[in-house]
Order: C-alpha cells, then structure tokens, then sequence
C-alpha cells in the first residue's frame, strides 16, 4: 500500500524538469561563467537586451527559468535583436 501511495503521489506531483529549474543571477554566473552577477542587475534595471522579461520576481528576489536564459543567450549569439 506504501508504494501504491507513493506512486500515485509521484504521478500527481511530477518532479520539475531541470530545464524550467529557476536561477539566481550568482548562479546563472556560477553556471554560465558570464555575465557578472551586478552586470545582470543593471541589464534588469535599465531593460538592456530585454532581459528583464525573463525575470519573474520572487518576493523581493529576482529568479529566471534557466530555460528561458538558455534561449535568450542562444539568440544573442545568434545575432538576434539589438537593443
């Protein structure tokens, strides 16, 4: 019965996918080696590249999907839109 109840748990309550895992700007440095945790917080604050559609507010904390960074960072290598 254990296990029944534990499956049935785990079925209804999946497990994020690392993919929509949600990241700081430290680890976004942590992870991507670029850009600077400070350099992100003044992209947000003056909207540069429009980063800060991505960022989703956590009480006073500022969090971006790492899926959301991946596809941001891919179309500025890209050469996608300026700012």
């Amino acid at each position: 019965m254990k296990t029944e109840t534990g499956a049935a748990l785990s079925a209804a309550f999946p497990k994020p996918k690392p993919k929509s895992e949600l990241l700081s700007f430290s680890q976004i440095e942590k992870d991507y080696g670029s850009p600077k945790e400070s350099t992100m917080y003044a992209w947000v604050c003056l909207n540069r590249y429009g980063i800060r559609d991505l960022v989703i507010k956590v009480g006073r904390l500022s969090r971006i999907r790492r899926s959301d960074f991946e596809d941001w960072l891919a179309s500025r290598q890209a050469g996608g839109k300026a700012a």
